[in-house]
């Protein structure tokens, strides 16, 4: 339940779109990103405890993961790099 300050990149879109945390694009934002969040921490707490429960579940996409890295590098995260199945 805790909101991120992040870059304005588009890897990191998902903090604006789920509103669980704040976006800023200079340095000089932070110190008013960290008051708007300290003033509605309520609100944020709540937001990033439901993302991490649905669309950002640990659990929701490990199995997804584990399998596009095998797919795309050979890792197989149950056996480690370069290790042979047995």
């Amino acid at each position: 339940g805790v909101p991120v300050i992040a870059s304005d990149l588009a890897s990191l879109a998902f903090v604006r779109e789920h509103k669980v945390g704040l976006v800023v694009r200079h340095p000089a934002e932070i110190p008013a990103a960290v008051t708007h969040m300290i003033e509605r921490r309520a609100d944020y707490r709540d937001r990033c405890l439901e993302f991490s429960r649905t669309t950002g579940s640990y659990a929701r996409h490990w199995n997804e993961f584990a399998a596009l890295l095998e797919s795309r590098m050979g890792f197989n995260l149950a056996r480690g790099p370069g290790q042979a199945e047995s």
